[in-house]
């Protein structure tokens, strides 16, 4: 019961992080208003920026004692869709659906699954039995989009940061809430920081997960 309890205090912890926020209120995805100077430019320089940052590589960020981390697969991309599979925590799986807006300048998650839905079960069963992946995507983003949160645009400045292995790298941070991920050029994601006050009462300082050692 108390592993039970720690695991639902985590997945609490991260939602809360993240700001899962449902469709049609706001939230902090970038406005896709564009400057005159900018013009058709900006979805050039977005995909260069997808190329160079690689946010659709596969990750699995831990943190060892506290719980906290995410992990996320790739399994199909058709045109501006993706369909992902991964967990959060160490505890709870889920699948997702993101959608590349290349005007808007965006990656954003517009379905989750969690582990032990309806979808989630059906999902996993389709993939077990080897139904096709671009079918199942096609099928899963017809569904009313039931989260809006963004997890790729490349609107800020690049930085430099020391891994916990004490390698230097050129990252770009997105902050989603109270959490900020860091994406490496031609890396993909390399760390998550947990920066809310949730996380800081629980551990007494903010908290870092990073790629898990024990893959």
């Amino acid at each position: 019961m108390k592993r039970l309890l720690f695991f639902l205090s985590i997945i609490f912890l991260l939602t809360s992080c993240q700001g899962n926020v449902a469709p049609n209120t706001e939230t902090d995805i970038p406005s896709t208003e564009t400057g005159e100077d900018e013009g058709e430019s900006s979805p050039s320089a977005f995909a260069t920026s997808l190329n160079l940052y690689n946010p659709l590589t596969d990750y699995d960020m831990y943190h060892e004692g506290t719980g906290l981390g995410e992990g996320m697969n790739f399994l199909f991309q058709s045109e501006e869709f993706v369909l992902a599979q991964g967990h959060q925590g160490q505890a709870v799986s889920f699948y997702r659906i993101l959608q590349i807006n290349e005007e808007a300048g965006t990656i954003v998650i517009t379905h989750e699954f969690m582990e032990a839905t309806e979808e989630f079960e059906a999902i996993q069963k389709a993939i077990d039995e080897g139904d096709d992946l671009q079918s199942l995507l096609e099928q899963y983003k017809q569904l009313e989009p039931n989260k809006e949160q963004l997890y790729f645009t490349a609107t800020e400045v690049a930085e430099e940061i020391t891994l916990q292995t004490g390698e230097e790298l050129t990252v770009l941070p997105v902050h989603i809430k109270d959490t900020v991920y860091y994406f490496a050029e031609e890396r993909g994601l390399v760390r998550i920081k947990y920066t809310g006050d949730s996380v800081i009462e629980l551990f007494g300082e903010e908290q870092i997960a990073e790629a898990n050692p024990h893959q």
